[in-house]
């Protein structure tokens, strides 16, 4: 490794994911420059129930450190995205991932170097990745995704959509939105917008794009796909548990992250004060305003809309000369 190979912290929340070792192995094997990344992980699983997560061991058990929490410890993949960063190091980048991922080779040297294209003082990389199909098969001709809002939903949640551009751009393209699952940023993002762990699951993404921009981060998305994510399907029989099969509970977590978003954003006061705890930790930022993230992002808040820029994604400059209409992930 060169004397002055940047470092590398790679945050990874994983629930009773099987897929997570080979996420572990596939990301070593295929960096540039392994010896320069160091993995934290927030373990969620039940020791009797779960061996088959713990097959392979990684191929750099001193460069991987874990947080293993038993299941009736954990708070949903929130609390485990922030726990994770207790094990970061002041490395000079961070990659956020989900636990059931593939790269390319290369892909730690490739993502410095689509940062570094970004014309912002403060960029981070995020997208939906395009799909993997266990154990390594990859999908094929998707140059590069961005990132749309979705209507919101009756209860007044918001999410996203990955929009596939079938010609590559030249440059990572600014949007608006992430998506927790792929976040790349110099290391310093996780002091100034530390993960929210009283965030349960919805709003989970937009709240967190929200504070990025009130801090002065700007979002871009790759040029081409880096890494790949496993979309699993309610169909298949070995879908992984996700947190709300285990925890009865798990309505009274939604619920609470659901009225800290309606207070961050929505500017409405809750009815559980412990919607709010540690909020002074996770809140805006003073370096741009929420009101100027809505103006960029198209979305009025307190009115629970998302206009047509939003929706198209018109926040994005010269976007239409990279698709065509009606394609979608």
């Amino acid at each position: 490794m060169p004397e002055h190979t940047p470092s590398l912290f790679v945050q990874i929340a994983s629930y009773r994911d099987t897929e997570c070792q080979w996420t572990v192995k596939d990301l070593f094997e295929k960096a540039a420059f392994p010896d320069r990344i160091t993995v934290g992980i927030c373990w969620q699983y039940d020791p009797a129930r779960d061996r088959a997560c713990f097959v392979q061991p990684s191929p750099r058990p001193k460069q991987t450190r874990v947080i293993a929490v038993s299941l009736e410890e954990t708070d949903g993949v929130c609390w485990a995205r922030a726990k994770t960063q207790e094990l970061f190091e002041d490395q000079d980048y961070v990659l956020m991932i989900d636990s059931h991922m593939r790269f390319i080779h290369g892909w730690d040297s490739a993502l410095i170097e689509e940062l570094s294209r970004c014309n912002s003082a403060k960029p981070f990389l995020s997208t939906y990745p395009p799909s993997y199909v266990p154990p390594h098969e990859l999908q094929k001709d998707c140059p590069a995704i961005v990132l749309r809002a979705k209507p919101f939903t009756e209860y007044g949640d918001i999410r996203f959509d990955g929009e596939v551009l079938p010609l590559q751009p030249e440059r990572p393209l600014r949007g608006a939105f992430l998506a927790a699952g792929l976040l790349f940023a110099a290391g310093r993002f996780v002091r100034e917008v530390p993960y929210d762990p009283f965030m349960y699951f919805d709003n989970e993404e937009v709240t967190l794009a929200a504070r990025a921009f009130t801090y002065g981060w700007d979002v871009y998305s790759p040029t081409r796909p880096l890494v790949y994510h496993y979309y699993y399907t309610k169909e298949e029989p070995m879908r992984r548990a996700l947190h709300w099969d285990d925890h009865r509970d798990w309505e009274v977590l939604r619920d609470l992250s659901r009225e800290r978003y309606a207070y961050l954003l929505c500017r409405e006061e809750p009815g559980n004060p412990y919607a709010l705890t540690n909020i002074e930790h996770y809140g805006l930022g003073s370096a741009r305003s929420l009101e100027e993230f809505e103006y960029f992002c198209g979305i009025d808040f307190r009115k629970r809309q998302a206009s047509e820029k939003a929706l198209h994604s018109g926040f994005i400059n010269g976007l239409d000369r990279y698709r065509v209409a009606g394609a979608t992930k």
